[in-house]
Parts: C-alpha cells; sequence; structure tokens
C-alpha cells in the first residue's frame, strides 16, 4: 500500500464485508467450526442485550452509592444482588448470577469510582495518542490501532480475561518503547 490512508481504508472495508457476510450467514453450520465466531454466530441480541441492560442498571445503581472511589475489585456481584431484577430470571437460572458486568466501562466506573474510570480513559488516550506518533514513521502500526479500537469495543459488551490483558500489556509496552524510540531517536 502506498500511504496508510489506503491501508486503513482497506482494512476497514476489509471488516465491513466480513462482518456483513458474518452476521447474513451466521446461522450456517460451517460457524460452528470456527473457534470464537462459533460463539457469537450464536447469539441473540435481544436476549443478551435485554439481559445485559438489566445488570449494568444494577450496576449504575450501585455506582451512585459509591461514586468517587466504587465498591473494589471483584465486587459487582454486591450491588447485582442488592439491586437484582427478577426479571432476569425469565432467561434461566444462570441470569440470576452477575460477577462481572460485561463491560469494561461500567466495571471500571462500578469497581474504581469516577477516579478509576477516568484513569482509565486517560490512559487509553495516552496509549492512542503514542500510537498515532509512532504510526508516523511504522505504518504497520495500524494493525495495533486497529486491535485497540476493536479491544475497546468489544469491551462494550465482554468482560476482560488475563490473556486480553496479557495481550493488552503487551501491545503497550510495544508501542511505547516504539513512541520512546522515536523520542530518543534511535
Amino acid at each position: 500500500f502506498k500511504s496508510k490512508r489506503n491501508l486503513l481504508v482497506a482494512s476497514l472495508v476489509g471488516l465491513i464485508i466480513f462482518s456483513g457476510v458474518f452476521f447474513a450467514t451466521k446461522q450456517s453450520t460451517f460457524w460452528r467450526y470456527v473457534p470464537g465466531l462459533s460463539r457469537v454466530a450464536q447469539v441473540s441480541l435481544a436476549d443478551n442485550l435485554k439481559n445485559r441492560f438489566l445488570a449494568w442498571e444494577a450496576g449504575w445503581r450501585g455506582f451512585k452509592e459509591r461514586p468517587l472511589l466504587g465498591w473494589g475489585w471483584e465486587n459487582f456481584n454486591i450491588s447485582f444482588n442488592k439491586f437484582y431484577n427478577p426479571a432476569l430470571l425469565i432467561s434461566g437460572r444462570g441470569e440470576t448470577y452477575w460477577d462481572k458486568p460485561h463491560n469494561i466501562f461500567l466495571e471500571y466506573l462500578y469497581t474504581t469510582g469516577l477516579l478509576g474510570l477516568l484513569s482509565f480513559v486517560g490512559f487509553m488516550g495516552a496509549v492512542f495518542y503514542e500510537s498515532w506518533q509512532v504510526w508516523k514513521k511504522y505504518p504497520e502500526i495500524i494493525f495495533f490501532i486497529v486491535g485497540l479500537i476493536a479491544y475497546l469495543i468489544q469491551g462494550l459488551v465482554v468482560f476482560d480475561t488475563f490473556g486480553v490483558y496479557l495481550m493488552l500489556v503487551l501491545y503497550w509496552a510495544y508501542i511505547d518503547r516504539k513512541y520512546l524510540d522515536l523520542r530518543l531517536k534511535i
């Protein structure tokens, strides 16, 4: 690709085409054999989003009780139990226990309060800034930037795991090293 813009446009067009084909054919048996996508193909947006909104409402109500510093890590279940909505039982017993809000922004807001969420957003802003600066010299960084954007989007409906954190920290370290190389002119 001759320019960064062409690379970005080609990546976005490819992602849009793949997403369209996937959602148009998600009932196909083919997707059952593709790791990761097999579960996504079975997701019913109406049921899952309804349940998540009910759980998020419990988290939001809990946040309002302790807005500055939050409830602490791994304590989402306190608010979920306190503000439990019985409408979740319609979807089965599995929906009666949530230990995570399945939304990284709400999780930071609930567990670490407004200070923790602002710290997370500020840190991610710094990572984007460094990535943008590095992209000027290393166009292949666009794939990392797109990955970071994908991480934030998936974080709206999925909770983090150790594997995700590990890859994220490795990404941060790589970008920071490239950024320092540029700043020090190495």
